[in-house]
């Protein structure tokens, strides 16, 4: 045995727990200053409830929203639909609906709104979602735009409740939805609606400190009047909105959010489907913060510089760092196993009493509950002002405290990767 072989074990394991405790503090930290945040501006209300001025004394705005489409040939109907089906006057709203060089039926589909009064056609070359917008904010003359991804569907009372949040506030230059899963019917959707609804709980939180970093595709709103201060959309990585949301806090512009704004997307079904996704997601956001770096640690950009861009950044490293420990724990033990298994033979394990009765008190424990405790109820919250129904067993989120963790390592992993070789991620 190697003479330093106890002395190095007993480093890497004092290392190793000295990283796991920052990183469950930081976790809890961000965790209680997401819901003192959440709750300082009275946000737990019931999603039913309308809003505050119902009325709407004050005109309602002139309404623009794009649909860009890129084989979107089974849902860009529906979308459109949902978008027409919007309880707001009929000849304030407007639709532009732009095909992106699709190769599949979706031009065919849309063709059948031509001639609708509300609604406008284009067709490009392809050359990427921002492109396509691009094109139709040249076209728009309204006080407002917005965009819906043509796997989207939006809620009838949506844009009434998000243009009353911009005619209570006119600092705000953009309001984003609560977005949700639309029919989560397999586990990876089951996951995803989890996530969605913790996340309709932290955008709620970030635009009260006004800590947005995204503005998301799926129905976000703008002051048509930001493109023309600070420019239209760029390639930004892939992830356009996620760059466009850093350009409004980069020159001090405010995001808001409307909570009861419900805005359902299809979810990917599958492992493979979500991990595209998710790497363009990461990736954009590695190269957009990194492109935007100035914001980190900045006192001028509060809460989002000071705590929300630095720790969004330190979760994504720490994961992948817990993974490889994890990893490389579960090789040992496996290998460890095989040797015993050579030695002696197979052996049943010994379930003998003080281990079944044993409560392991050392601090690391507790804080790990406070953590998942405080992760529980934040998803609680999520689910009510998502208008979800409560229930004694929620599948989506068993699954998604089981699994996210795990599977989101391999997209974190591959994001790093590519930013690090150079490597381009593609948008499926």
């Amino acid at each position: 045995m190697h003479p330093y072989s106890d002395s190095s074990l007993f480093v890497t394991s004092a290392f190793l727990t000295y990283v796991t405790y920052t990183v469950l503090f930081v976790s809890l930290y961000v965790e209680v200053f997401y819901t003192l945040s959440f709750f300082e501006k009275g946000s737990l209300r019931r999603p039913e409830e309308p809003p505050e001025n119902p009325r709407h004394p004050k005109p309602l705005p002139d309404v623009t929203i794009l649909v860009p489409c890129w084989n979107e040939e089974t849902t860009v109907e529906k979308t459109v639909h949902s978008l027409l089906s919007l309880n707001y006057p009929k000849k304030k709203l407007f639709l532009f609906l732009i095909n992106d060089g699709s190769t599949d039926k979706t031009w065919d589909i849309m063709k059948k709104f031509e001639g609708h009064p509300q609604i406008r056609l284009f067709q490009k070359e392809n050359g990427g979602k921002h492109t396509a917008l691009n094109l139709g904010l040249e076209h728009v003359q309204t006080e407002i735009v917005g965009s819906l991804d043509a796997d989207s569907f939006v809620h009838p009372e949506a844009l009434l409740r998000m243009i009353d949040t911009f005619q209570k506030d006119k600092d705000v230059m953009a309001v984003t939805p609560a977005m949700k899963i639309y029919r989560p019917d397999s586990l990876m959707r089951l996951i995803q609606h989890a996530e969605y609804l913790l996340g309709v709980f932290l955008r709620k939180a970030g635009a009260n400190m006004n800590a947005l970093y995204v503005t998301p595709g799926p129905f976000s709103l703008f002051r048509t009047i930001i493109f023309e201060k600070i420019g239209n959309y760029k390639n930004a990585h892939l992830t356009e909105d996620m760059e466009f949301a850093m350009r409004m806090q980069h020159n001090g512009y405010r995001i808001g959010n409307r909570s009861d704004a419900y805005v359902y997307t299809v979810g990917p079904k599958t492992l493979k489907a979500l991990y595209k996704q998710r790497l363009r997601w990461t990736y954009g956001f590695i190269n957009n913060a990194r492109d935007y770096r100035t914001l980190f640690f900045n006192p001028k950009h509060g809460d989002l510089g000071i705590l929300i861009m630095p720790t969004a950044m330190f979760f994504l490293f720490a994961a992948i760092f817990f993974s490889g420990i994890a990893l490389f724990t579960w090789g040992k033990d496996i290998w460890k196993g095989v040797e015993q298994l050579r030695a002696v033979g197979f052996q049943f394990p010994d379930f003998s009493l003080p281990t079944w009765f044993f409560f392991n008190t050392d601090a690391i424990i507790f804080i790990t509950a406070a953590v998942l405790a405080l992760t529980l109820g934040i998803l609680v919250i999520g689910k009510k002002i998502g208008g979800e129904e409560p229930r004694i067993i929620w599948w989506d989120t068993l699954s998604f405290l089981l699994l996210y963790g795990a599977i989101a390592t391999l997209w974190n992993i591959a994001a790093v990767y590519k930013t690090l070789t150079s490597k381009k991620v593609f948008w499926r």
